[in-house]
């Protein structure tokens, strides 16, 4: 399938994502094209022509115009409200069907969402918060490129590293402030990676990076939310959910609750503080921590694949398609990643 792929370029998870993607649907025989407002960052540049992946930074509609009427796409993809607009115009114009994935819970407008042809939400507690078409609507969550990370045997670092890996706000960073604190105070050594650099804290600071992989596998523990976690766990580090709020430390006891809520903070929704912080830390004893890191990256295997994440999108494209079109071939239901709006298994429909 040809598929345009719009959004809007951030340093953030969902450029991660929407980066993935196309690069998944491409090793699985499809034709991606991306269009990524914004995108004025060498590295990610250099980072598609690495891989072959057909981009252009300008979305002004006229060239889109252009560039759907000579490549005859055959959906349309966009994931971000600010691109919506015109990929609905486009499908409407040329007939083709537009997938749109809503990456966070203030989309606006829902009314427009409700256009798109399927709808892909990335949590059930997005699926269950939003009001929009039960028929139209999917659950996929986001995956993660798991190849790089593999099962090693941790001996306890001396002392003990700590990664943080977030998009920091102003809204997070007094629970950040006081979680680094704890953890100096512990003696773990604090390494921050991204748009945070608290000098005054005296932690390391490695600023933004595309690929953390060596990061996370020299982690003992990872701190942030959302793709920060799955990778985490992935490379074998203990995870430590702090958003605008704190949800802790994953645990084989509330994995499914924190995932339901994307790894965001949302499923308990605790004001960071002094207190709460410390009883966190405190749980991260040697032996409860190795086994943490064991539990992690098992369910990181079984649950975040960014291969079953893009044939799962490929199977909603293809439902979007007359039956000539689809290909059967590439049909695929991933249990653990895609989920209909009433939340049962693709594959118990």
């Amino acid at each position: 399938m040809r598929v345009l792929v719009l959004t809007r370029f951030y340093l953030n998870g969902q450029t991660a994502h929407v980066f993935s993607l196309c690069s998944r649907l491409k090793e699985l025989g499809h034709d991606p094209c991306l269009a990524a407002a914004n995108l004025n960052h060498p590295a990610y540049s250099q980072w598609l022509q690495a891989r072959g992946i057909k981009f252009t930074t300008n979305t002004r509609l006229d060239l889109l115009e252009r560039l759907v009427g000579r490549s005859a796409f055959d959906v349309i993809h966009t994931h971000s409200s600010h691109t919506l607009d015109a990929a609905l115009d486009l499908g409407r114009k040329h007939r083709i069907p537009v997938v749109a994935t809503c990456h966070y819970l203030g989309f606006q407008p829902l009314s427009k969402l409700a256009e798109a042809s399927k709808i892909i939400v990335i949590s059930e507690e997005m699926r269950e918060s939003l009001v929009l078409p039960a028929e139209k609507t999917v659950v996929i969550e986001n995956g993660i490129d798991l190849d790089p990370f593999k099962l090693r045997r941790r001996k306890e670092s001396i002392p003990p590293r700590a990664l943080i890996a977030a998009r920091m706000t102003e809204q997070k960073e007094p629970g950040y402030i006081q979680l680094a604190q704890g953890l100096v105070k512990r003696g773990w050594q604090v390494r921050s990676v991204g748009n945070w650099r608290p000098a005054f804290l005296g932690i390391e600071y490695a600023g933004w990076r595309i690929d953390l992989s060596e990061e996370y596998q020299t982690a003992d523990l990872v701190i942030g939310t959302g793709r920060s976690i799955r990778e985490g766990m992935a490379a074998g580090a203990a995870a430590l959910v702090l958003g605008d709020h704190l949800d802790g430390i994953v645990t084989e006891e509330n994995v499914e609750l924190l995932r339901r809520c994307n790894f965001s903070g949302r499923a308990l929704k605790l004001a960071p503080n002094e207190e709460n912080i410390a009883a966190e830390l405190d749980r991260l004893v040697p032996d409860h921590l190795g086994r943490l890191q064991e539990f992690g990256f098992h369910y990181a295997r079984a649950h975040f694949s960014d291969k079953a994440m893009a044939q799962a999108v490929v199977e909603v494209y293809q439902s979007c398609l007359p039956p000539i079109l689809s290909n059967s071939s590439c049909s695929f239901s991933s249990e653990t990643l895609i989920r209909s709006s009433t939340g049962a298994s693709a594959n118990s429909r």
